[in-house]
């Protein structure tokens, strides 16, 4: 297992090569990571963007492809900054299955996003950051119900969850070390 790994939004090497290119390289580094390529590629749905730069995909593929580094890398503790931010709904159990696989194997993860539904889904711990300030808040199921999290950022409506209104920002924790 690395030590740690951080999921970009952008980045150098990924624009230069295509997914696999990548892909591969990481495994080098990593231990036994030659044999996760291939099963993280079908697992990802990555098989029809070999070769493709990242320029030349979507969203979706995109956010596909960077948790397929991590998941060959098998990182101690990943930092993944919106997972769920411009995938297709269909894609996204594809990533919350990879984050999930991940924390099995005994990552540390740690999300910030805007997604509720979705990283409520994943999540083990709630952290609220809002104007520089951290609130652990709990699960998501406590943060559903916190007195002061739920209208600020959920939205008044107590059963469900509303889409966050945008000035906030929040942080999920997710993994045992959390």
């Amino acid at each position: 297992m690395s030590a740690a790994a951080k999921v970009p939004e952008a980045d150098g090497l990924r624009k230069a090569f295509g997914h696999q290119a990548v892909l591969k390289a990481a495994s080098f580094s990593a231990t036994r990571g030659a044999d996760r390529v291939d099963p993280v590629g079908e697992e990802l749905r990555l098989a029809n963007l070999v070769g493709r730069k990242p320029t030349r995909m979507s969203g979706s593929e995109r956010q596909r492809a960077s948790l397929g580094l991590a998941l060959v890398r098998a990182p101690a503790c990943l930092l993944m900054d919106e997972p769920f931010a411009g995938v297709a709904p269909r894609d996204r159990p594809l990533i919350a299955r990879g984050l999930e696989r991940l924390r099995t194997q005994g990552a540390a993860i740690v999300i910030s996003g805007h997604d509720v539904e979705d990283l409520f889904a994943v999540a083990d711990q709630v952290i609220w950051v809002v104007a520089g300030t951290s609130h652990r808040i709990g699960t998501p199921e406590d943060a559903k119900d916190h007195a002061q999290f739920r209208p600020e950022y959920l939205g008044s409506k107590p059963s469900g969850v509303a889409r966050p209104s945008p000035p906030s920002a929040g942080s999920v924790v997710r993994g045992s070390d959390a």
